[in-house]
């Protein structure tokens, strides 16, 4: 018996092709939240959508975004998730380390 779905959301619709480097891969997501969302009307089920901030693909702009294309579809939470750099390659752990430098060196200038 299922009770609950955790559904991850890679971004918001303008960034799936290139994240996933699918173009049909939108489509499929977009199907597939609608079928969430419809057992979670007709069903004693619940849903956790959530997606994973990649800050090298995904800029605070995007995420708002997505936020709101969420809520217009009548998810009333999206939980956000930070990336982590455990087990990736050295290129990408290296661009987060970039990313995160540079935000300290925002925030201490303000």
């Amino acid at each position: 018996l299922i009770n609950w779905i955790g559904f991850d959301i890679k971004a918001a619709p303008n960034l799936y092709e290139k994240i996933t480097n699918n173009p049909s891969s939108w489509d499929n997501a977009k199907q597939s939240i609608e079928l969430v969302l419809n057992a979670t009307q007709t069903a004693d089920l619940d849903a956790q959508f959530r997606t994973t901030v990649d800050p090298t693909v995904m800029s605070e702009k995007d995420v708002e975004e997505l936020k709101t294309w969420t809520k217009s579809l009548g998810i009333n939470e999206l939980v956000l998730q930070e990336v982590r750099d455990m087990g990736v390659n050295q290129d990408y752990k290296n661009q987060l380390l970039q990313l995160e430098a540079a935000k300290i060196k925002a925030q201490k200038q303000n």
